[in-house]
């Protein structure tokens, strides 16, 4: 990946991901491949954020808050 997108790109990715791999009605990702894409590494330390967070492989950043969990994209993928 050239990690050249815009937000529209990164959120109908992510509404996929949400959504078991299907967007605007039309399935793009079967489970296999959305529990892989969820797969998480170690977390590591990010000099931007000052804190550790976990990368997936599908590029998202998995983040943990006040005992919830959300996916964001850490510009990584």
């Amino acid at each position: 990946s050239s990690g050249v997108s815009n937000a529209f790109a990164l959120a109908s990715i992510a509404s996929i991901m949400a959504n078991n791999g299907t967007f605007k009605g039309v399935h793009f990702m079967n489970q296999e491949t959305l529990v892989e894409a969820s797969r998480a590494h170690d977390p590591v330390f990010d000099h931007g954020l000052l804190k550790y967070f976990t990368r997936t492989n599908g590029g998202f950043g998995k983040f943990e808050r006040h005992n919830e969990t959300f996916y964001g994209w850490g510009g990584y993928g």
